[in-house]
C-alpha cells in the first residue's frame, strides 16, 4: 500500500503498488507530497518528500527490507488420563488457534521426574 499525502492539506490518497512495486498516482495538485510505504512482512522506510509543480511527474524510489519474522509459541499442560497429559498449543502459525494433543510422557535421563496431579 502507498499513501501519498499533501503536506499543506492533508489529503491522502492511496494505492496499491504491482507485483514489482511500481504505482502510479495521476492528476495530483500542485505541492509538496509525502509518499509512505507498507507491506506486511517489511519493515516501513521513512517517508519521502516531493514536489511537484503543474503538469510535472516525480519518480520515488522506495527501499522496504524485510523485516524478521517471529512466533511465540504457548504451550500448557495438564493431567487428562492417568499417565498422559493433555497439551494446548496456540500461535504456530499466524492466525491460527489453539490446538490440543494428547501426550504420553517419557521418562530419560535428563527428565526422570514423575509428573504431578
Amino acid at each position: 500500500m502507498v499513501t501519498v499525502t499533501q503536506v499543506d492539506s492533508g489529503s491522502r490518497r492511496q494505492v496499491l503498488s504491482n507485483a514489482q512495486g511500481f504505482f502510479r498516482i495521476a492528476a495530483l495538485p500542485p505541492g509538496k507530497y509525502r509518499i509512505d510505504a507498507e507491506k506486511p512482512g517489511f519493515h516501513r522506510p521513512p517517508g519521502t518528500f516531493v514536489g511537484l509543480d503543474q503538469g510535472s511527474t516525480a519518480t520515488v524510489d522506495l527501499q522496504m527490507e524485510e523485516a524478521e519474522v517471529s512466533e511465540t509459541v504457548t504451550l500448557e499442560a495438564r493431567r487428562a488420563r492417568a499417565g498422559s497429559l493433555l497439551a494446548y498449543i496456540c500461535g504456530l502459525s499466524p492466525g491460527s488457534g489453539c490446538e490440543t494433543i494428547e501426550l504420553e510422557p517419557t521418562l530419560s535421563a535428563q527428565s526422570d521426574l514423575p509428573l504431578l496431579p
